[in-house]
């Protein structure tokens, strides 16, 4: 790393955190560092270009202040992203998540301050509007867990809110939901979160988060391990009309309890 650090201009502690993620990587910084290690040409004005694009997506994004730096390319990412495959084993999806659920886990997470609670959860909002639209719609993947899907609210309301909202979001055409029972076994996504976006005009690139950083990674034989395994997360699940019945059946209890 110090050679490297010598060579791009670049001291040694911001690599370190441009590696892990704790640090924006702005589009200058990439070409320095891509150029360093060999990378071609194309290659590096490949990469640029979309991360020029993530960054102007991100800040163009309101409350993007509110969260971290290695959330923030992840945000400009998904706004130019077309279709975004997403798998969490702990908390319905974000892009899935009603305003009252997200705004329960938001104040519950250590890592949000309360005075910025309100921003983040208007962010999530915001990033859920392109399921809406017209214009530069996003399509979605989302698999989550059973154990996701019966996570105990302390408000029972907030939790049918929740389930409520994905039932419409399943009537969706450009949304597939689905949920993975105990009952499918072991899966290669075991270890947690990660996502897959693919764009228009460049390969696709896989995301998966730590507790305090993210890892983006673009080579391409990584790349497809990662959709191999949501390859195999969305055989293993239930398909989107037993998912549909699994959520209206937990919806059923909540009213009746």
């Amino acid at each position: 790393m110090t050679g490297v650090s010598r060579l791009v201009g670049i001291t040694k502690p911001k690599l370190g955190q441009m590696e892990t993620g704790r640090q924006f990587q702005s589009p200058t910084d990439i070409a320095l560092l891509l150029n360093a290690y060999g990378v071609g040409r194309e290659t590096i004005d490949r990469l640029v270009a979309l991360t020029t694009r993530a960054e102007e997506a991100a800040w163009a994004t309101s409350s993007a202040h509110a969260v971290p730096d290695w959330f923030r390319i992840y945000l400009g990412l998904e706004r130019i992203a077309v279709k975004v495959f997403t798998f969490d084993p702990l908390l319905v999806p974000g892009l899935l998540q009603e305003e009252s659920y997200a705004r329960s886990v938001t104040s519950a997470s250590l890592f949000v301050r309360t005075p910025d609670v309100d921003r983040v959860v208007a962010l999530r909002m915001a990033r859920a509007e392109r399921l809406y639209t017209d214009v530069n719609r996003l399509e979605l993947h989302a698999v989550t867990t059973e154990a996701a899907l019966r996570l105990r609210m302390a408000d029972p309301a907030v939790h049918q809110a929740q389930l409520q909202h994905l039932l419409d979001l399943s009537e969706r055409p450009n949304v597939t939901i689905q949920l993975l029972p105990p009952e499918a076994g072991y899966h290669d996504a075991h270890r947690g979160q990660f996502g897959l976006l693919d764009f228009d005009e460049v390969r696709s690139l896989a995301y998966t988060e730590t507790i305090d950083s993210a890892l983006y990674v673009q080579d391409p034989d990584q790349v497809k391990s990662y959709a191999l395994v949501a390859k195999t997360l969305a055989e293993q699940a239930l398909d989107p009309d037993e998912t549909a019945k699994m959520i209206a059946e937990v919806v059923a209890t909540i009213t009746d309890s």
